[in-house]
This record gives C-alpha cells, sequence and structure tokens, in this order.
C-alpha cells in the first residue's frame, strides 16, 4: 500500500513522494520561500517505501523490484545502503525505539517464511531471523498486502495477507515480535478465503492505552463490494468480528479513530460518503453502521506520518486534508453532523463530545507550543543581533579613539604653520 509521507517540523511542510515508477522526491515547503526538492532515481522499478522523519534526520526505506535500500540524511548529504538484493523482499517497516533504529522485512522462499529484523544502534549493526509457525497448505507462498505497528516495551505487531496461486487461498496473519527477541515470536492466524479476491485493505492502530486494533477489508468480488472484519491484538487469541458488508463500492483502507473510551472505524467511499461504525467496548460489539456525506470533491489523503510516543518514532497511516497543508482527520470533524444526529444512544453523543474537546484542547496547545518556539526562536535572534551591535559599536568607539589619537600625534610632529587641519585634508 502506497501513500505520500508527510512531517512539519516548525513552519517547514515536507511531502515524500513516488513521482515515477523509479523516483523518489522529497519536497520541503516553507513560507515566503519557493519549495526545495531532492529526487532520488533508482535502478529498479519502486514497490513500496517506508519514511520515518527523525530529529537526525530523515530515513526511507525502499524496496524495489530486486533489492532492498535504506536511504538516509547526514551531515547534509544522503547515503544509500543495501540490505538485501533478493528479489523474495516483502513487507518493509522500520522504526525506533530509545537509542536503536530497526529495520524489518519478511523474506518469501521456497514456500517458507523468515521474518527478519536488523538494528542499528551506536554505528553498529545487528541481525535477528525467526521462522513462521503455521500449519497452511503447501504452495508458493506470497505476501500481498502488510501494516505494522510499534507497540510498548519493543513490541512489534503486524498483519500479513498470504496468497497461495496454487489453491487460490488467501490467509491472513498477525505476527507479535520483540524486537530484542525475534526468536520468540507469535504467529496466529486469523482467517482464510479462498477465490483469488485480490488485495485486502490492512489497518492496524493503537489507542491511548497501547492497546492494538486491527481491521480488514476483504473484496466479495472483481467488481464492487467488501466485507470489513475487526479484532483486537492483545488477546491471546484474537476472534475477528463482521463490523459490516458494504455493498456497491469498491474496497477501502479502514481508519480508526480513537478518544474518551470510544473507537470509530470509518472508510472513505469513492462520491465522498464517510461510513463508519462505533464501538463502546473495545470492538467486542459495534453499532450500526452510519454515514456522512462529505461532497464529491472532498480530498481526504491517507498518508503516512511519523508517530512519537516515549522516545519512540514510527511510521502510521493517517487519515487527512489539504495540500501542501496537512491536517489529520479527527472528532472535530465530525463535530457539526454529531450535533444535530438524532443518535438513539445519548452516551455515544456525551463521549464524543468530550472526544472533540480533548482534542481541541490538545490542538489548542500545541498551536502554543509551535507559536512558543517561534517567539523563543526570535528572541534568540535579536539578541543575537543585539549582541553583534554591541560588538560594532565597541569596536566603532575604539577606532574613533584611536583616530583621535593619531590625530593628536601628527599636531606634535609638524610645526602648526606648516600643517593643516587633518578634516580639511580630506575633504581636498
Amino acid at each position: 500500500m502506497e501513500h505520500s509521507a508527510f512531517h512539519r517540523i516548525s513552519s517547514e511542510l515536507h511531502w515524500l513522494s513516488k513521482t515515477t515508477t523509479r523516483k523518489l522526491t522529497h519536497v520541503v515547503h516553507c513560507k515566503n520561500l519557493p519549495p526545495s526538492i531532492t529526487s532520488w532515481s533508482l535502478k529498479g522499478s519502486i514497490c513500496d517505501y517506508c519514511a520515518l522523519y527523525l530529529p537526525e534526520g530523515l530515513f526511507i526505506l525502499v524496496r524495489t523490484v530486486d533489492e532492498l535500500l535504506l536511504l538516509r540524511e547526514a551531515n547534509q548529504a544522503w547515503l544509500e545502503l543495501r540490505l538485501a538484493t533478493s528479489r523474495n523482499v516483502t513487507a518493509p517497516y522500520i522504526c525506533k525505539e530509545g537509542e536503536s533504529i530497526y529495520i524489518s522485512y519478511v523474506m518469501v522462499e521456497e514456500g517458507k517464511l523468515r521474518f527478519v529484523v536488523r538494528s542499528l544502534a551506536s554505528g553498529v549493526w545487528n541481525s535477528q531471523e525467526a521462522g513462521c509457525k503455521l500449519h497452511s497448505p503447501q504452495g508458493q507462498w506470497k505476501v500481498k498486502q502488510s501494516a505494522f505497528s510499534l507497540g510498548d516495551a519493543h513490541m512489534l505487531y503486524g498483519l500479513l495477507q498470504l496468497h497461495i496461486e496454487e489453491e487460490q487461498l488467501d490467509i491472513l496473519v498477525c505476527v507479535r515480535i520483540n524486537l530484542l527477541d525475534v526468536q520468540s515470536a507469535h504467529w496466529q492466524e486469523l482467517g482464510r478465503h479462498y477465490g483469488g479476491t485480490g488485495d485486502w485493505q490492512l489497518s492496524l492502530a493503537r489507542d491511548e492505552g497501547n492497546l492494538h486494533h486491527a481491521s480488514w477489508g476483504i473484496p466479495i468480488d472483481d467488481s464492487h463490494g467488501c466485507h470489513y472484519y475487526y479484532c483486537t491484538l492483545h488477546a491471546m487469541r484474537p476472534r475477528p468480528v463482521l463490523v459490516w458488508k458494504e455493498e456497491g463500492t469498491q474496497s477501502s483502507v479502514p481508519h480508526f479513530i480513537f478518544g474518551n473510551g470510544l473507537m470509530l472505524l470509518l472508510f472513505m467511499r469513492e462520491d465522498g460518503h464517510m461510513v463508519y461504525g462505533i464501538s463502546l467496548d473495545q470492538g467486542r460489539h459495534w453499532q450500526r453502521a452510519n454515514w456522512i456525506s462529505f461532497g464529491d470533491k472532498s480530498s481526504f489523503l491517507f498518508t503516512q506520518i511519523t508517530g512519537v510516543r516515549d522516545e519512540q518514532y514510527y511510521p502510521m497511516t493517517a487519515l487527512g486534508v489539504g495540500d501542501p497543508e496537512y491536517r489529520i482527520f479527527n472528532w472535530f470533524d465530525l463535530c457539526c453532523p454529531w450535533l444535530f444526529w438524532q443518535n438513539e444512544n445519548p452516551y455515544v453523543l456525551h463521549h464524543a463530545l468530550e472526544a472533540q474537546l480533548s482534542y481541541l484542547h490538545s490542538l489548542i496547545k500545541e498551536k502554543a507550543a509551535d507559536w512558543m518556539y517561534e517567539v523563543t526562536h526570535l528572541a534568540e535572534q535579536k539578541a543575537a543581533i543585539d549582541q553583534q551591535l554591541q560588538r560594532i559599536m565597541v569596536q566603532w568607539e575604539t577606532l574613533e579613539h584611536k583616530e583621535k589619537e593619531l590625530e593628536t600625534g601628527l599636531r606634535l610632529l609638524a610645526p602648526a604653520d606648516d600643517m593643516e587641519h587633518l578634516p580639511l585634508r580630506h575633504i581636498r
């Protein structure tokens, strides 16, 4: 699944996109300045990429048709590192926890899966591998779709759609891996579907309590329609539930929104309608699906962003609007429709409004922090200019004092009748 990557650093807006089959382009937008553009032309066609914006620079994990590359920014230059040269590399992911950067990918060889994790800490690379422990039909496996999310305590959660061509079988697998002990990986099959229905739409998200939730859409046939399922991954044996069956539309990426004990699962139709379901008990039960219209010309975008939490940096998928200024869709955008929605359960409306107010409070705090940073930056610039001006004034006074001393010395050396006044000689 490909999405452009977006990140904001103070007043700078960073966009990373695949502009051609072999080119990645990084664009930086600044106020009152033309965009700064950097591009990379790779040898092979780009299959997918994963971007991570860190304080030390931008890291890009790129998978082409025959190799896996790491592009990183260092000392105002770009370094390129080849991590694997096999055509069997799939599902790349990059994240950081503490001082270590973790890169993971799946190797598919002779009908077997190997989950590889490489870590970079203090300039030293380490590598670990874990094999798949699933009882599945024999055949040539292929990873068609993947989604990952970083949990607390170095735990990595993943969803993999495996396809076996000989059986026309798709299998959905979840994996939980401790990045410090890859050998203890836990594999769990969530479901299988016969008929070769194409690419599924996978989504993983972490709520405020560090619990992970998964959703996926399975196309009903080659025309229109999709089944949307949900399960929570913190249970020992996750049990998927059918949230709803959507007919008459193509499958879309499901998206989670959390807040104040509520969980909302939504997806966007092509006609601009948003279909969403609500759960009050962490996904065990779902209310009937509702929809909101945002107009046929709505421009909602699924985009990669960098999530930050407790010394963790991880890519995540966000739903938002705007280009180049990007804003993530949240409870605030549902405020007006929910105020006028005749909901049978006032408890849902009450919690939704509390979640919206909480989001507004966080947004105001974020804006205030940005303004405070800009004010502090301007104050530091003013202080630096004042210091420089003071140094110039001291130098000016020193030069004036030396000029007076020189003028006095010249008058003492020359007779008064033969010596003209120094400023008059300069004018002549």
